[in-house]
């Protein structure tokens, strides 16, 4: 790695530290991060444009001798950033409306992604009942979902740049890498920030109020953030890793707080009950 990131972008690092899909790099006070690009040049290049429109600073890219944004390296492609600074986020936030949008497509990708898990999970399943339970619960609520987001109306979204998963505490390392970035409605972002939320046992309902106050959600956006807490992106996250590497820690840590959750969207509807949220038979119970 060092002797490619030497020939393609003529820098020397005082220490290097690899990690899965990753590694950062380390040269006198900057550091670097070297990414897997896990998404397509078009849509990188479309986030690109979009920030530099509208004045959206995030850690930069930085391009290869060639003049290009990624570098090939074992087979697969790389994207060398600086980071500004590693700091933690103190006050979670959204970054700015844009005009841009995206064509919806958001059912159809969760349906195929369910499609997907039934064909799958017989194979990894035997032999673990707590898995085949735990994995027809989840596809309830990722249907659940589905019904909800089909009813909203999409002319009442607004877009913004999202993020496509979000650590807790929130770092800058990755609330502003740019690979880590699409347009996607207002909603997905507090949805994702809830979940790391609940998942790390620091959930505060009344956190969530100030925001979807402060940016003024309307219902159609209010039953969209409800779908996307239905849909259980961070069951699904731990099970992928599960079928690749077998590892099922952290997909049982998941399992086990079910009920939690059932209680949180609860809790979330009870709050929200000012606006006109689709009611859903099971969270009236």
């Amino acid at each position: 790695m060092k002797n490619t990131i030497h020939f393609y972008y003529n820098l020397n690092f005082d220490e290097i530290y690899e990690y899965d899909n990753y590694s950062i790099l380390i040269m006198s006070e900057n550091i670097y991060a070297f990414k897997v690009l896990n998404v397509s040049m078009e849509e990188l290049v479309i986030i690109m444009n979009t920030l530099q429109s509208n004045n959206i600073k995030t850690n930069k890219i930085i391009l290869n001798k060639n003049n290009e944004i990624y570098t090939e390296y074992n087979g697969k492609k790389y994207v060398l950033t600086l980071i500004e600074n590693k700091e933690t986020i103190n006050q979670f936030y959204l970054f700015p409306l844009i005009n841009s949008r995206r064509e919806d497509f958001i059912s159809e990708i969760w349906v195929k992604k369910i499609e997907y898990y039934v064909k799958k999970i017989p194979e990894v399943g035997l032999g673990n009942g707590w898995l085949i339970n735990s994995f027809n619960y989840y596809i309830g609520m990722a249907e659940n979902a589905i019904a909800v987001y089909n009813r909203c109306n999409k002319n009442n979204i607004r877009y913004i740049v999202s993020h496509r998963r979000l650590n807790y505490p929130l770092t800058k390392t990755v609330f502003l890498d740019p690979t880590n970035l699409l347009i996607d409605a207002i909603s997905r972002d507090v949805s994702e920030y809830m979940k790391i939320k609940f998942i790390s046992e620091e959930y505060d309902i009344l956190e969530i109020r100030k925001i979807v106050e402060k940016y003024n959600f309307n219902n159609d956006e209010m039953n969209i953030l409800l779908a996307r807490l239905l849909y259980p992106s961070y069951y699904f996250d731990e099970l992928d890793q599960f079928i690749e590497k077998k590892e099922a820690k952290n997909l049982k840590k998941i399992v086990s707080k079910i009920d939690n959750y059932e209680k949180m969207i609860k809790k979330f509807c009870n709050e929200f009950k000012d606006y006109q949220l689709y009611v859903i038979d099971w969270i009236k119970k």
